[in-house]
C-alpha cells in the first residue's frame, strides 16, 4: 500500500533531514523556528489532501506492513 501523499514537516532541524526527504519524494514544509510537535502536526494536517492522516515522529519506526494494517482497520 503506497500513500497518496508524503509530507515531512521540518520543525527547523539543523541536519540534512529536509533535502534527504525531498530526494525521496516527500513534500517538505518547514517551520520558521522550532515550535514543537503540535504546531508541526497542525501544519501537516492543513497541507494534507487525503481523508486519513498518519503521523510519525523522528523516533518512530515504520514497518513495511504498517500502512496496510492501518488501512485495513478503516476498511
Amino acid at each position: 500500500l503506497a500513500p497518496d501523499q508524503l509530507l515531512l514537516i521540518d520543525d527547523s532541524s539543523t541536519d540534512d533531514t529536509s533535502p534527504r526527504a525531498h530526494a525521496l519524494g516527500f513534500t517538505v514544509l518547514r517551520t520558521d523556528r522550532q515550535s514543537g510537535p503540535a504546531i508541526a502536526r497542525n501544519l501537516g494536517a492543513e497541507a494534507a489532501l487525503g481523508d486519513l492522516l498518519f503521523f510519525l515522529d523522528a523516533d518512530c519506526l515504520l514497518l513495511p506492513t504498517t500502512l496496510a494494517q492501518a488501512a485495513a482497520a478503516f476498511a
